[in-house]
């Protein structure tokens, strides 16, 4: 029960579903963003910066704000409006390990909660996850492969040892299934 925690990645992943349509042109954006009815679609680009908002079938103003290759690295960040008000911001980078990134929502009763994600190219990671936060992390060249464990929770895989340290502070082990 422990890992239904992870469940907020994946809604928040498909709410930035509509940032893989930016960098295409315009046609091909707006049938892209057909798939959800979006209508009154605004696309503005400016070097690595991108700007995207539609209104969805019941009249909602959804806006990302983009930017890509930051400092002329792999590096991005992209920030959701939903009517004006921020509701997630993420960032992804390349390190010298594999990647880093943040997800930082927005909770309705004001609160934020945080993500934090550390992964290589042998699909071994960690997953950290702190709830109630008032500030993100910094994301840098140098932060260490395990950052994501200074979170409340958090969940590791690295090769099939899996490990874990619950919201209410117990510690789990696992055997992690092999990638296919």
């Amino acid at each position: 029960m422990a890992a239904l925690e992870l469940l907020g990645l994946p809604m928040m992943d498909l709410s930035l579903a509509p940032v893989a349509f930016i960098g295409m042109d315009e046609t091909s954006l707006k049938i892209g963003l057909g798939i959800l009815n979006a209508a009154d679609i605004d696309y503005q680009v400016s070097g690595n910066n991108y700007a995207l908002s539609y209104k969805d079938s019941e009249g909602i103003t959804w806006k990302y704000e983009v930017q890509y290759e930051i400092g002329g690295k792999e590096r991005s960040q992209c920030t959701l409006k939903k009517q004006e008000a921020e509701i997630l911001y993420f960032e992804y980078m390349r390190t010298s390990f594999g990647y880093a990134a943040q997800y930082i929502s927005s909770e309705e009763d004001g609160s934020k909660k945080m993500y934090l994600i550390a992964g290589d190219e042998n699909c071994d990671g960690i997953v950290g996850i702190s709830g109630n936060i008032s500030q993100s992390v910094a994301l840098s060249d140098n932060i260490a492969p395990d950052f994501p464990k200074q979170c409340e929770s958090w969940f590791s895989v690295q090769g099939d040892k899996g490990e874990a340290v619950t919201a209410d502070g117990t510690s789990i082990t696992f055997t992690a299934l092999p990638v296919e």
